[in-house]
């Protein structure tokens, strides 16, 4: 009976916040208020992990899943403001306080993902491909901090304590999206961005065949409260085997690589002013003598009278 009311007052409380975000966010978040209910995400071991080559390319493809452990729900809320560079979507998190009140938190920003055709929370996720240790290992391929859409995907076992699915919708620009206690948003392979290129953009041959951790890291850049902000807690990791290139093209090019500063370029050659003193020629023509004048002709005698005069 205890559970059923807790999960009734949770589900009536977070009601509100959904109804009326802007009438209970009172104010900024005392990172040691001990009222704070924050949630804790807890990135899973990635599943289903495996390289695929096409046309010379080898990619990493994997499903994702981020849980909330923690006694509070993920809230996050998109607003937008105007900006000396255009109109921004800001991104507030919302965190409730075991007194009924809540407080917040700046989160970044939302971004439309035209792939998947709603808003995302940017720089949620981070993949990377580390060697010899999931943790401290030399990183050898990663891709850009993925945004995602935060909604409740599935129970997570051990967590879940049957509380009902609440975060459901992305697809509004201004609007709440999140994670509740015991759920996990999950990030299948077939999904854009769920990759590592392993050849594309790269200029050192691509990542050599060998045994790598493939780890995917929550809040990467400690954008959100949390119980836990430590490294360990937010990344969850799964051993992977990269093989070699088998394909006989060339690794194909991509537009949206970084590319090369621009090379500086040459002056023309200048060609040296020509001194006063000319050189002398080598084995000159002789001057032609200039012709002598053409004798003048006598004028002509008169001519005789003809017979007509």
């Amino acid at each position: 009976m205890q559970n059923g009311k807790r999960r009734w007052a949770w589900g009536f409380v977070l009601g509100l916040v959904i109804s009326f975000p802007h009438w209970l966010q009172a104010e900024p978040c005392d990172p040691n208020d001990p009222r704070l209910l924050k949630p804790d995400l807890k990135a899973l071991a990635p599943l289903r992990a495996r390289v695929a080559e096409r046309q010379g390319a080898r990619r990493l493809y994997f499903t994702t899943k981020i849980a909330n452990v923690g006694k509070g729900p993920l809230i996050i809320e998109g607003k937008t403001v105007n900006t000396p560079f255009g109109p921004v979507t800001k991104a507030t998190q919302i965190i409730r306080r075991s007194d009924g009140t809540t407080c917040t938190k700046d989160a970044g920003s939302f971004e439309f993902h035209k792939s998947h055709n709603h808003f995302h929370v940017n720089d949620f996720a981070e993949y990377l491909l580390r060697k010899d240790d999931p943790y401290n290992g030399p990183i050898v391929a990663r891709a850009s901090k993925i945004s995602f859409c935060l909604i409740d995907i599935e129970p997570v076992r051990g967590f879940y304590d049957g509380t009902r699915q609440v975060f459901a919708n992305c697809g509004v620009q201004e609007g709440i999206q999140g994670i509740s206690p015991g759920w996990a948003d999950v990030y299948d392979d077939f999904y854009p961005e769920q990759l590592i290129e392993l050849d594309i953009c790269r200029t050192d041959g691509g990542v050599p065949p060998g045994q790598y951790y493939l780890v995917n890291v929550a809040d990467p850049d400690d954008m959100l409260l949390e119980e836990n902000d430590d490294y360990a807690s937010n990344a969850g990791y799964v051993p992977v085997t990269v093989p070699a290139r088998t394909g006989n093209f060339p690794v194909p090019s991509d537009p949206s690589c970084p590319q090369p500063p621009p090379q500086p370029t040459t002056s023309p050659t200048v060609r040296p002013t020509p001194t006063a003193t000319p050189p002398p020629v080598i084995n000159p023509r002789p001057t032609r003598a200039p012709r002598p004048p053409r004798p003048t002709r006598p004028p002509r005698p008169d001519r005789r009278p003809g017979p007509h005069g």
